[in-house]
Protein backbone atom coordinates (compact mmCIF):
# COMPACT_ATOMS: atom_id res chain seq x y z
CA UNK A 1 0.00 0.00 0.00
CA UNK A 2 2.85 2.37 0.74
CA UNK A 3 4.34 1.59 -2.66
CA UNK A 4 1.08 2.51 -4.35
CA UNK A 5 0.92 5.80 -2.44
CA UNK A 6 4.51 6.67 -3.40
CA UNK A 7 3.86 5.83 -7.05
CA UNK A 8 0.71 7.99 -7.03
CA UNK A 9 2.56 10.94 -5.49
CA UNK A 10 5.39 10.63 -8.02
CA UNK A 11 2.86 10.42 -10.85
CA UNK A 12 1.18 13.59 -9.60
CA UNK A 13 4.44 15.50 -9.11
CA UNK A 14 5.98 14.42 -12.43
CA UNK A 15 4.08 16.97 -14.58
CA UNK A 16 5.15 19.76 -12.22
CA UNK A 17 8.81 18.91 -12.76
CA UNK A 18 8.26 18.76 -16.51
CA UNK A 19 6.60 22.20 -16.44
CA UNK A 20 9.45 23.62 -14.42
CA UNK A 21 11.94 22.27 -16.93
CA UNK A 22 10.16 24.17 -19.71
CA UNK A 23 9.53 27.77 -20.55
CA UNK A 24 7.50 29.38 -23.27
CA UNK A 25 8.63 31.90 -25.85
CA UNK A 26 6.59 34.20 -28.07
CA UNK A 27 7.39 34.58 -31.76
CA UNK A 28 6.06 37.68 -33.51
CA UNK A 29 6.25 39.75 -36.70
CA UNK A 30 7.80 43.14 -35.80
CA UNK A 31 6.40 44.90 -38.90
CA UNK A 32 2.78 44.41 -37.85
CA UNK A 33 3.54 43.73 -34.18
CA UNK A 34 1.40 40.56 -34.24
CA UNK A 35 2.18 37.06 -32.93
CA UNK A 36 2.88 34.42 -35.58
CA UNK A 37 0.81 31.25 -35.63
CA UNK A 38 2.13 27.95 -37.03
CA UNK A 39 5.84 28.71 -36.76
CA UNK A 40 7.89 25.51 -36.69
CA UNK A 41 10.29 25.43 -33.73
CA UNK A 42 13.05 22.84 -33.60
CA UNK A 43 15.50 22.10 -30.85
CA UNK A 44 18.93 20.66 -31.67
CA UNK A 45 17.89 19.50 -35.19
CA UNK A 46 14.69 17.87 -33.87
CA UNK A 47 11.24 19.30 -34.53
CA UNK A 48 9.73 20.25 -31.21
CA UNK A 49 6.43 22.02 -31.78
CA UNK A 50 4.59 24.80 -33.60
CA UNK A 51 3.35 28.06 -32.15
CA UNK A 52 -0.26 28.48 -31.08
CA UNK A 53 -2.67 31.34 -31.87
CA UNK A 54 -0.79 33.64 -29.50
CA UNK A 55 2.59 32.86 -31.11
CA UNK A 56 3.68 30.91 -28.02
CA UNK A 57 5.48 27.60 -27.81
CA UNK A 58 7.04 25.66 -24.94
CA UNK A 59 10.74 24.89 -25.17
CA UNK A 60 12.90 22.90 -22.75
CA UNK A 61 15.17 24.73 -20.36
CA UNK A 62 18.28 22.88 -21.58
CA UNK A 63 19.19 22.77 -25.25
CA UNK A 64 22.02 23.91 -27.52
CA UNK A 65 20.38 25.57 -30.54
CA UNK A 66 16.87 26.72 -31.39
CA UNK A 67 15.72 26.50 -35.04
CA UNK A 68 12.74 28.62 -36.07
CA UNK A 69 11.19 28.66 -39.53
CA UNK A 70 7.99 29.66 -41.31
CA UNK A 71 7.22 30.02 -45.00
CA UNK A 72 7.66 33.62 -46.10
CA UNK A 73 10.01 34.48 -43.22
CA UNK A 74 13.77 34.29 -42.78
CA UNK A 75 14.68 31.10 -40.92
CA UNK A 76 16.48 31.60 -37.61
CA UNK A 77 19.13 29.56 -35.83
CA UNK A 78 19.67 30.88 -32.31
CA UNK A 79 22.13 29.53 -29.71
CA UNK A 80 20.63 29.00 -26.23
CA UNK A 81 22.43 31.95 -24.64
CA UNK A 82 20.72 34.37 -27.08
CA UNK A 83 17.18 32.99 -26.78
CA UNK A 84 14.86 35.51 -25.15
CA UNK A 85 11.17 35.39 -24.23
CA UNK A 86 10.12 37.24 -27.42
CA UNK A 87 11.69 36.49 -30.79
CA UNK A 88 10.95 38.63 -33.87
CA UNK A 89 10.84 37.02 -37.32
CA UNK A 90 11.55 39.15 -40.39
CA UNK A 91 9.69 38.62 -43.68
CA UNK A 92 11.63 37.18 -46.61
CA UNK A 93 10.57 39.32 -49.56
CA UNK A 94 12.59 37.29 -52.06
CA UNK A 95 10.62 34.13 -51.34
CA UNK A 96 7.73 32.99 -53.48
CA UNK A 97 5.63 30.67 -51.40
CA UNK A 98 2.93 29.57 -53.80
CA UNK A 99 1.76 30.47 -57.29
CA UNK A 100 -1.90 29.98 -58.17
CA UNK A 101 -3.21 30.34 -61.73
CA UNK A 102 -6.88 31.16 -62.24
CA UNK A 103 -8.72 30.97 -65.55
CA UNK A 104 -12.24 31.82 -66.60
CA UNK A 105 -12.50 28.96 -69.04
CA UNK A 106 -10.50 25.78 -69.02
CA UNK A 107 -10.12 25.99 -72.83
CA UNK A 108 -8.33 29.34 -72.52
CA UNK A 109 -5.95 27.92 -69.94
CA UNK A 110 -5.33 24.87 -72.08
CA UNK A 111 -4.55 27.04 -75.12
CA UNK A 112 -2.27 29.28 -73.06
CA UNK A 113 -0.33 26.31 -71.70
CA UNK A 114 -0.06 24.87 -75.22
CA UNK A 115 1.26 28.24 -76.48
CA UNK A 116 3.76 28.48 -73.57
CA UNK A 117 5.08 25.02 -74.34
CA UNK A 118 5.56 25.95 -78.00
CA UNK A 119 7.30 29.23 -77.10
CA UNK A 120 9.53 27.45 -74.61
CA UNK A 121 10.50 24.87 -77.24
CA UNK A 122 11.32 27.62 -79.74
CA UNK A 123 13.36 29.52 -77.15
CA UNK A 124 15.24 26.36 -76.21
CA UNK A 125 16.02 25.69 -79.87
CA UNK A 126 17.30 29.26 -80.31
CA UNK A 127 19.51 29.05 -77.23
CA UNK A 128 20.84 25.58 -78.06
CA UNK A 129 20.91 25.22 -81.84
CA UNK A 130 21.58 21.81 -83.28
CA UNK A 131 24.57 21.90 -85.57
CA UNK A 132 24.38 20.02 -88.81
CA UNK A 133 21.46 19.33 -91.08
CA UNK A 134 18.02 19.26 -89.57
CA UNK A 135 15.10 17.58 -91.27
CA UNK A 136 11.50 17.38 -90.16
CA UNK A 137 9.08 15.39 -92.31
CA UNK A 138 6.06 17.37 -91.10
CA UNK A 139 7.58 20.59 -92.51
CA UNK A 140 7.08 19.21 -96.00
CA UNK A 141 3.31 19.19 -95.53
CA UNK A 142 2.98 22.47 -93.66
CA UNK A 143 1.49 24.99 -96.15
CA UNK A 144 1.91 27.99 -93.88
CA UNK A 145 5.60 27.31 -93.34
CA UNK A 146 6.18 26.87 -97.10
CA UNK A 147 4.34 30.13 -97.80
CA UNK A 148 6.34 31.96 -95.11
CA UNK A 149 9.63 30.68 -96.55
CA UNK A 150 8.54 31.79 -100.03
CA UNK A 151 7.66 35.30 -98.75
CA UNK A 152 10.94 35.52 -96.85
CA UNK A 153 12.89 34.70 -100.04
CA UNK A 154 10.97 37.41 -101.96
CA UNK A 155 11.62 40.00 -99.24
CA UNK A 156 15.31 39.09 -99.11
CA UNK A 157 15.58 39.55 -102.89
CA UNK A 158 13.82 42.93 -102.68
CA UNK A 159 16.11 44.17 -99.89
CA UNK A 160 19.20 42.97 -101.76
CA UNK A 161 18.01 44.82 -104.86
CA UNK A 162 17.41 48.01 -102.86
CA UNK A 163 20.86 47.73 -101.31
CA UNK A 164 22.49 47.33 -104.74
CA UNK A 165 20.66 50.29 -106.29
CA UNK A 166 20.78 52.43 -103.18
CA UNK A 167 17.05 53.01 -103.79
CA UNK A 168 15.80 52.38 -100.29
CA UNK A 169 12.93 54.87 -99.79
CA UNK A 170 13.50 55.08 -96.03
CA UNK A 171 17.18 55.87 -96.44
CA UNK A 172 16.37 58.41 -99.16
CA UNK A 173 13.80 60.22 -96.99
CA UNK A 174 16.30 60.23 -94.10
CA UNK A 175 18.95 61.79 -96.34
CA UNK A 176 16.45 64.40 -97.60
CA UNK A 177 15.56 65.31 -94.02
CA UNK A 178 19.24 65.74 -93.17
CA UNK A 179 19.81 67.93 -96.22
CA UNK A 180 16.77 70.10 -95.38
CA UNK A 181 17.99 70.46 -91.84
CA UNK A 182 21.43 71.58 -93.00
CA UNK A 183 19.95 74.06 -95.46
CA UNK A 184 17.78 75.67 -92.76
CA UNK A 185 20.80 76.28 -90.54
Amino acid sequence: MNKRLIVAIIALLMPLTVLRAQRFITIFDPEVNQPLRGVSVGIDYNKADTTNVYGQVFIPAKFDTLFIKKTGYVALRIPRKYVEDSIPMIRDYHHIGEVVVYAERSKELENAVHRWVKEDKTEMELRHPITGIGFNMSDLFNRRQRRDRKHAKKMKAIFEQLDEQDNDPIVQSYRRALRNKQIKR
